[in-house]
């Protein structure tokens, strides 16, 4: 079906397109994506992550979203989910041909901003993913209990602190190729490196703990994917992180994922579909 162009500036009430692979404006901004609350959510002080370089807020209505409803989709039918896809690049579509028949499959309605890849300033990612899945749960018929976040690289990041500090927003993540935690995770000597008396490396921490309600919803409800490939430069920081940062802290429903023979890169559909499905029914399984 070809993309189609439609710019909305109206409220989350506007009626939604009933399918296809819509480019939209949206205008509501949620209070949960404003930067005071991110800074609350995620432990930081403003001139932490501020610079005078860097751009301020961002005006919704400026921004674009990629949607892509199913076909099959009908107002009112129960059990659609929600994907919010942080991109590592400018674009929202849908990043591989093969997923759509696994979003199909699943039911899930797709929304992911343009303009939102790793040149953006991180506070704008995260609010733009956060509005928009509220937005699109007023716009559409979806069970609160299926809203993910998912990304790939840096963007995969900013996907994984949502799912950490937003599990009121999303209830479950797919990390692809980009881990982060809110603590620093101690890592392996590098080959031939000898570290001196008191010293060690470690993955830094992105962020620190939310507050108390949030990280025990997190941990005790909500759902992670940790997704890697053999050849990732990003294997060891996934894997630690998954080992020593999730299951050390007790996470309830997180799983690692590593794709044999896979490098830097999205993941074909036989895997993107395995991490879906662990989304929709957490097993207590190992990594894998």
């Amino acid at each position: 079906m070809p993309w189609l162009l439609l710019l909305v500036a109206a409220s989350p009430t506007s009626s939604p397109v009933q399918s296809g692979d819509v480019e939209t404006r949206l205008s509501a901004r949620s209070p949960e994506s404003a930067i005071k609350e991110q800074l609350r959510r995620f432990g930081w002080r403003w001139e932490q992550i501020h610079s005078a370089k860097d751009e301020g807020d961002y005006d919704l209505s400026a921004e674009s979203f990629q949607v892509r409803v199913p076909e099959s989709y009908k107002p009112g039918d129960g059990g659609w989910g929600l994907l919010v896809w942080v991109s590592p690049s400018g674009s929202g579509r849908v990043p591989r041909k093969d997923w759509p028949d696994v979003l199909d499959k699943h039911k899930l309605i797709w929304i992911a901003a343009d303009n939102s890849g790793n040149q953006r300033a991180l506070w704008c990612r995260v609010g733009l993913a956060v509005d928009a899945a509220e937005n699109l749960e007023k716009q559409y018929t979806i069970d609160p209990k299926r809203v993910y976040v998912a990304g790939m690289s840096g963007g995969s990041k900013i996907a994984n602190l949502l799912g950490l500090a937003y599990p009121d927003v999303f209830t479950g993540g797919m990390y692809c190729c980009g881990p982060a935690f809110y603590r620093d995770i101690e890592a392996p000597p590098q080959p031939g490196e000898h570290l001196g008396a008191g010293q060690r490396r470690v993955y830094p921490r992105a962020c620190y703990p939310p507050p108390i309600k949030l990280l025990t919803l997190t941990k005790q409800q909500s759902r992670h994917v940790l997704l890697t490939g053999e050849n990732d430069m990003n294997r060891e920081p996934t894997r630690a992180i998954y080992e020593k940062g999730f299951k050390t802290d007790g996470y309830k429903h997180v799983i690692c994922i590593e794709v044999p023979g896979m490098g830097h890169q999205i993941p074909s559909a036989e895997w993107f579909e395995k991490a879906i499905e662990f989304l929709d029914d957490p097993k207590p399984e190992q990594a894998r």
